[in-house]
């Protein structure tokens, strides 16, 4: 009887789920546009599936070999908003696609727009300002800033601590030309583990690297307002737009957003599995049997 009672006190097992998300859903081209510096892009994810039962952990946005397309001043601006962008015109979808191996459906659309500091046919970027920071044609919904960071030339490597001190260089250098004259050395900051901020690793071929941006953490935290943004299960759009204004041109072979949640239902019962419930009825009936046959001695006797 014990040991049946120690089943029944077994907790639900708790997994981490990891959802994937591409601009294409796995249809097409990843690499918005390759981040072209005439443009600011806004990409809607739809339909996330985070159950309600499971909590979001981790979430961050990867550059698969990412580079700047030369070696000048240059930064790339990623935000977040609230709804979906609805404004400018398409890049990518609407299209539908698979999350994770469990066929989990969501929804994406790019949409992009003239950047207004960036003339066309201007070369390089001089005019250093992240387009999302005021009107613009895209979104005007709730925003979020993540981060800002510059990259090396395709001939760099981010995990050169002389490259990254010479990248550094080049931003503080006052330059006329540009405005912002000077920007922040930590743009350029990498590491190469970690929870938060920017991380770099050596991609698949020879002499590429691929960035991945952690969200932060905490109260009041980037990933707070992710989970904010997305909603509710009982909300039918589930969406959140990833933003990216690109001053300069970064080549890149593809961009994901991935959701790590755990599967762990804080305070529920635990229902158990069919196999668990055929084990515990049989050892009711045993228990039962034996409990009927010390009856059974005990009036014989």
């Amino acid at each position: 009887m014990f040991a049946l009672l120690a089943l029944l006190a077994i907790p639900d097992r708790a997994s981490a789920t990891v959802l994937t998300y591409v601009p294409s859903a796995g249809t097409g081209s990843n690499d918005l546009g390759d981040l072209d510096h005439h443009y600011y892009y806004a990409w809607t994810i739809g339909l996330i599936s985070a159950q309600v039962s499971e909590t979001i952990t981790s979430a961050y946005i990867t550059f698969t070999n990412m580079y700047n397309w030369d070696a000048s001043k240059n930064v790339l601006f990623l935000d977040m908003f609230d709804n979906a962008a609805t404004g400018g015109s398409i890049l990518v979808g609407p299209a539908s696609g698979t999350s994770n191996p469990g066929g989990d459906q969501y929804t994406s659309t790019v949409r992009y727009a003239s950047d207004p500091d960036v003339p066309a046919g201007s070369s390089p970027v001089t005019s250093i300002y992240d387009a999302f920071d005021s009107a613009n044609a895209l979104t005007t919904a709730l925003k979020t800033d993540l981060t800002a960071h510059s990259f090396l030339p395709d001939s760099g490597n981010p995990l050169n601590a002389a490259d990254i001190s010479g990248l550094k260089t080049v931003l503080n250098t006052y330059e006329a030309s540009f405005n912002p004259h000077q920007l922040p050395m930590s743009y350029a900051d990498v590491a190469t583990s970690g929870t938060t901020g920017w991380v770099v690793s050596a991609g698949a071929a020879p002499g590429t690297y691929d960035y991945r941006y952690y969200f932060t953490t905490g109260a009041g935290s980037q990933l707070e307002a992710l989970k904010a943004y997305i909603g509710p299960a009982s909300d039918p759009n589930r969406d959140v737009t990833l933003a990216f204004d690109p001053d300069c041109h970064f080549f890149n072979d593809g961009v994901s957003f991935t959701i790590v949640t755990n599967g762990s239902v804080s305070g529920a019962a635990a229902v158990p599995e069919p196999a668990t419930l055929m084990l515990l009825g049989t050892g009711m009936l045993i228990t039962a049997a034996r409990y009927r046959r010390r009856q059974s001695k005990k009036l014989t006797k």
